[in-house]
């Protein structure tokens, strides 16, 4: 093989070299303790080697597995089960410590320690064992995990709704122009980190009544609706749902694509919630058409409570009652979302109204009134929208 051909083969080996990654695996799927301790086991394998190239009579000591600077359920759950790893199935070449390292024994003194990094999709933990004498790395090792469920909440950070330290979900980074598909009937599990807001696209497959909504938060979240181009706003939503968290109820068209953003109610609002988006049954509503006093349903005191709903932000309930003499009437709604009561009498003059006088935002209005007709207005207050039940006391 003559000079320039040796030349040129070295080249090429040297340009494979340098574009070889530095480290070449397959992050983990891990969605149960025992694939995790798995995988922990492994790196504790590889920690032992390592250990057992250093000599004997080593002292190590366990520091922090910190994930972005702040303390996660992954971080805690790795230095207590490398230490597991080390003392079950280690040699008698060192020794766990948990207190400091001082005088002569910081010669043989090592400590494990890593870093917990988000890179996309995956998660990254960075190993490192470090000389305890002069702080000069020894060995690095690194473990990926795809950030799945159960990834996802062992790096949650814990924190209160005041604080800035959650860390960023694996959606993002989305925005009005790039929101995250939510499927229909689906949980998806997100974080509102400090300046945060989320975005959702949801596509009806069918005609009815979408149900959007989040849960489980750990801070008070807002929802705004939109339609398809994200700019026109149709519906906002702060405690219409459990606790603190939004729901919207919207009548969807087949076909039709809704744009919804969640964010903190306040702008230092964080923390970790769920979002979906689903069908609810609604049935039909039999006391339709009674949009004005015109076309108001006759109802009859002593009978069942009315169960109707407010179809769009601009619907209204009207109801006619006739009351054989003189005494007093209660008026009241059940329902999720923030009612608004008005009492007539039988000239269309206000009688009466109220807003959050019964359970939660619900209206209840308790008043004598003379014998005659009277009628009742249901209404969502600033338009919104859903089921209700309207209860009659005289």
């Amino acid at each position: 093989m003559n000079y320039q051909t040796k030349r040129v083969l070295f080249g090429l080996l040297l340009a494979a070299f340098l574009s070889a990654p530095i480290f070449a695996q397959s992050p983990a799927a891990v969605e149960t303790l025992e694939q995790l301790d798995g995988e922990a086991a492994k790196l504790g394998a590889a920690i032992i080697q390592k250990l057992g190239t250093l000599g004997t009579g080593l002292r190590i000591r366990f520091g922090e597995f910190s994930f972005e600077g702040s303390d996660t359920s992954l971080g805690t759950y790795l230095t207590n089960q490398l230490a597991a790893v080390l003392v079950n199935q280690g040699g008698s070449g060192y020794t766990i410590i948990t207190g400091p390292v001082t005088g002569a024994a910081g010669e043989n003194a090592y400590t494990l320690s890593g870093e917990i990094l988000q890179l996309g999709s995956n998660i990254r933990v960075y190993t490192k064992l470090t000389r305890s004498q002069d702080s000069s790395l020894s060995a690095v090792w690194n473990t990926d995990f795809v950030l799945g469920s159960f990834i996802e909440d062992l790096t949650a950070v814990s924190s209160s709704s005041s604080s800035g330290r959650v860390r960023r979900d694996s959606y993002e980074t989305d925005s009005r122009d790039a929101p995250v598909t939510a499927a229909l009937g689906a949980w998806i599990s997100r974080t509102i980190h400090e300046g945060d807001e989320d975005w959702f696209q949801v596509s009806s497959d069918r005609a009815g009544q979408l149900v959007l909504e989040t849960a489980n938060s750990s801070f008070d979240p807002y929802m705004e609706l939109y339609d398809e181009s994200g700019h026109n706003q149709l519906d906002e939503n702060d405690d219409s749902g459990d606790g603190s968290n939004p729901r919207i109820e919207v009548n969807a068209e087949a076909g039709q694509i809704f744009i919804v953003k969640v964010r903190g109610y306040g702008s230092g609002e964080t923390g970790d919630y769920r979002f979906r988006a689903s069908f609810e049954a609604v049935e039909e509503d039999a006391t339709e058409p009674n949009d004005s006093i015109e076309q108001a349903t006759p109802l009859e005191l002593g009978s069942e409570p009315v169960t109707a709903s407010l179809r769009s932000r601009s619907d209204v309930d009207f109801y006619r009652l006739e009351i054989p003499a003189a005494g007093r009437l209660k008026v009241y709604t059940e329902s999720r979302m923030d009612t608004l009561l008005t009492l007539y009498d039988g000239e269309g003059e206000i009688l009466d109204e109220d807003d959050d006088s019964g359970s939660g935002s619900n209206a209840r209005i308790s008043r004598d009134v003379p014998a005659g007709t009277v009628y009742i207005k249901v209404r969502g207050y600033e338009g919104e929208r859903g089921s209700y039940t309207l209860h009659l006391e005289f």
